[in-house]
């Protein structure tokens, strides 16, 4: 018993530093850039079978309020009706198609669609997002724009997933915010880590510096966050987040597909820097020991007292952490499923984190 609760205890101290830490990244401020410097921009998106996604998405892209981008959709070896939606948009002299067959073994079927459009860019500052996806608004490049400073050479966006009723669609919303808010919070303690490739931006000249995606090219999945745990540094990256920046993704609508996608996530985790797995193992070994160690010991009537102080503590923190983090972003989510989530997140750490990391093969859609 006192094993157990001087663990529950060690538990907690690291959850309320780490939280703690990542409250004091929210509170540094973003480098946002007041004057516009209309840098020639490609918008880049590599498309497997997303015939009924892109009727949506390419208006949303080439209404951009921007005075020179470029749109290039590279059709991964497509067998749906992609192209002929396409031909609808032939008129925009911006919209490039590039139409790929097959897949060199060097490579994963995305990172040769995205290597192949990076090639044919016209201009030095790419953007990307999916197919999947839509901007919020037409000021989306605008602020990435803005993003970009004299230093910086990478940037990286919040991407939500649209709200729908049921569990699954609370949980995928709430893992999301959570993943953003620390990712992004580490990146402003000068630890950045990943990002997600529904919404970043990069220089191609500094992507041809890095080799592009060099020995992760046949990895399926972690074209953007390896790309940035590996190449990212206090300063080179910065964020965006203000208003009209975000790009909202289609959620999942099965458990059986979700996992599917989560599992793709985190199987690259295991490719990131060391010293990021040390940090991210860290973290979630104390969430997972935290809860286990917590219900063991109430299922063996301990004491309440420590078990109290230990969990409001944690959610002290956590909360702060949490609510400063969502302020600054600007997003919203349903307060009081938080501790509930908090649990059933825990649970979806502990079974789907191992999987993911031992999983060797996995397929993009």
């Amino acid at each position: 018993m006192i094993v157990l609760q001087a663990f529950l205890i060690t538990c907690t101290l690291l959850l309320c530093l780490f939280y703690l830490l990542l409250y004091k990244g929210w509170s540094a401020k973003t480098a946002i850039s007041t004057k516009r410097q209309h840098q020639p921009i490609t918008i880049i998106v590599a498309a497997h079978n997303e015939a009924h996604h892109l009727p949506k998405l390419i208006p949303a892209l080439l209404e951009q309020d921007y005075p020179d981008f470029e749109v290039i959709l590279a059709l991964d070896r497509c067998t749906d009706e992609s192209l002929e939606v396409l031909k609808q948009f032939r008129s925009h002299s911006f919209l490039r198609i590039l139409e790929i067959a097959e897949t060199p073994s060097a490579y994963s079927g995305k990172k040769y669609a995205l290597k192949t459009a990076i090639d044919a860019a016209a201009n030095d500052l790419l953007v990307f997002t999916d197919a999947d996806c839509i901007p919020e608004s037409d000021l989306w490049l605008q602020t990435i724009d803005a993003s970009f400073g004299s230093d910086t050479k990478i940037a990286i966006g919040y991407s939500p997933y649209e709200h729908h009723p049921g569990m699954l669609n609370r949980l995928i919303r709430y893992e999301t915010i959570f993943v953003a808010l620390q990712y992004f919070a580490f990146a402003k303690l000068g630890i950045p880590y990943m990002g997600v490739g529904r919404n970043m931006a990069y220089y191609k000249s500094f992507y041809q510096s890095k080799q592009g995606f060099g020995a992760f090219s046949r990895i399926t999945g972690g074209d953007d966050d390896l790309f940035i745990s590996h190449h990212a540094t206090r300063l080179n990256l910065n964020s965006y987040y203000k208003e009209g920046s975000f790009v909202f993704s289609k959620p999942k609508l099965t458990w059986k597909s979700w996992f599917k996608q989560k599992q793709r996530h985190l199987s690259v985790g295991k490719h990131y820097k060391s010293s990021h797995q040390i940090i991210l193992s860290l973290l979630g070994a104390s969430q997972v020991g935290f809860w286990l160690t917590f219900v063991i010991l109430v299922a063996l009537n301990a004491s309440l007292s420590p078990l109290a102080v230990c969990y409001f503590c944690r959610m002290i923190c956590f909360s702060l952490f949490f609510a400063k983090g969502i302020r600054t972003i600007g997003d919203r989510f349903e307060w009081w499923w938080i501790p509930l989530m908090d649990v059933i997140h825990t649970i979806y750490l502990l079974i789907i984190g191992p999987i993911g990391y031992f999983t060797k093969k996995v397929k993009w859609n």
